[in-house]
């Protein structure tokens, strides 16, 4: 009995993992053959299609620009000197991939494609092993990341952007939260070290961070402290970099007020569209290019920032209006990237059933929170501290991606007949 117990518990981690796995393999086969248009029912629309060579467009832009040696500058295809519109881990990751790959941009779409598909078999195999080792059930948790994956078919399989990066970022910074748990120093300090390293890839998260932080150790200010200050450290050449170039205090990345600006005037509904985006100053033709390139960034996003002030001044029922469908979008039913989006239209139901039971499992969670575990609650918390601000700012589909993980263990968590580390709650 004992064998045959150990046997099992073995057996079936390792055929959840490979489940993983090969659902990894099926995927970027099937939608490579989407991209030679043989298999029309996973069809994406031409401006996604073309959407997925754009390597984080911004992004790309800037790493191309680090490879030409004129550092971190440049983001929107033209001269236009130093920038802090995006955090400075990706485009230095492209840029070292530009440079293994002799500045090819296939080669580098290619190899950050296999990047990401490993990535995603990773992260899969990590959740399977945190279910096998809290004694759950692995076999439901490579259940529920299949389904996941499928669900977000388009950014797993078929889009190379950072939300790659900014997956792993979340799981770092659920892992710093709970690390907090011991109320010890070198563990505040490891704690803060993580999630400034993360704030470099993805500021949500590392604000997220910052709250759950301030609320856990709110009794303990010397543990708060230190916390803050290695994060603050860790992070402080980037931010010492934006100070020298722009003479002002960036927190990572500066186009708050223009995310801001772009919601509150030019959206009727507080979301962010294909169409909106097209008059994003990344487009060459776009009166928003012209100005940024006249204005130069600093000078251009004051002024965003000024405009962006009056027209919430002078509506501010308005703005209410937008944060109301912004967490609408966010929490329960998507809105999609492209409004005349014909295609794929299953995966926008598919994604917006997705929402409604991650939303549904989290009512669970809460309602059961005395049975429910620390993880499951922590992770409840991370995700609606990091979706916070694109709430308050900004959203379009693209900022709920990182979510994945969160949504998994959620959903794994509510699921599950014996919730895994049963804890209580602490101070949350």
């Amino acid at each position: 009995m004992v064998v045959a117990a150990r046997w099992r518990n073995l057996v079936s981690p390792t055929l959840s993992i490979a489940t993983v796995w090969l659902t990894i393999l099926v995927g970027s086969c099937l939608c490579a053959a989407v991209k030679n248009g043989k298999f029309q029912f996973l069809q994406w629309t031409p401006e996604r299609a073309s959407a997925a060579s754009a390597l984080g467009a911004e992004n790309n832009e800037i790493a191309i620009s680090i490879r030409s040696g004129n550092g971190f500058s440049n983001p929107f295809h033209t001269h236009t000197g130093p920038t802090a519109w995006m955090p400075p881990a990706f485009p230095t990751l492209l840029a070292t991939l530009y440079a293994l790959c002799n500045d090819d941009h296939d080669s580098v779409l290619l190899w950050f494609h296999l990047f990401q598909l490993t990535s995603y078999g990773l992260l899969g195999t990590t959740l399977v092993t945190y279910a096998s080792r809290s004694k759950g059930r692995p076999g439901l948790m490579a259940g529920i990341v299949v389904v996941s994956l499928w669900v977000s078919s388009f950014p797993v399989f078929q889009f190379a952007h950072g939300h790659v990066f900014e997956i792993w970022m979340t799981l770092i910074v659920l892992y710093a939260v709970n690390l907090q748990r011991t109320f010890t120093l070198h563990h505040a300090i490891l704690s803060g070290v993580l999630a400034g390293a993360a704030s470099l890839c993805f500021p949500a998260a590392a604000l997220a961070w910052a709250f759950l932080t301030c609320y856990h150790f709110r009794t303990r200010p010397a543990l708060l402290a230190n916390a803050l200050l290695a994060a603050i450290l860790v992070a402080s050449p980037w931010l010492g970099r934006n100070l020298a170039k722009f003479d002002s205090l960036y927190p990572i990345k500066s186009n708050s007020s223009y995310e801001l600006w772009q919601s509150l005037v030019l959206s009727k509904d507080g979301l962010v569209n294909s169409t909106i985006f097209h008059s994003h100053p990344y487009f060459q033709d776009s009166s928003e290019h012209k100005t940024y390139q006249k204005l130069g960034e600093k000078r251009y996003l004051e002024s965003k920032s000024i405009e962006a002030k009056e027209a919430l001044r002078a509506n501010p029922l308005r703005y209410a209006e937008h944060v109301k469908n912004r967490l609408v979008a966010a929490v329960l039913w998507e809105v999609p990237w492209y409004k005349n989006q014909s295609t794929a239209i299953w995966n926008l139901g598919i994604w917006r059933v997705w929402k409604i039971l991650v939303l549904v499992c989290i009512g669970t969670i809460f309602w059961r929170r005395k049975e429910a575990s620390h993880v499951a609650l922590l992770s409840c918390s991370v995700m609606v501290c990091i979706l916070l601000p694109y709430v308050l700012i900004s959203y379009y589909e693209r900022y709920s991606w990182p979510l994945l993980p969160l949504q998994v263990l959620i959903v794994y968590h509510a699921l599950a007949k014996k919730t895994c580390l049963t804890l209580p709650l602490a101070s949350y």
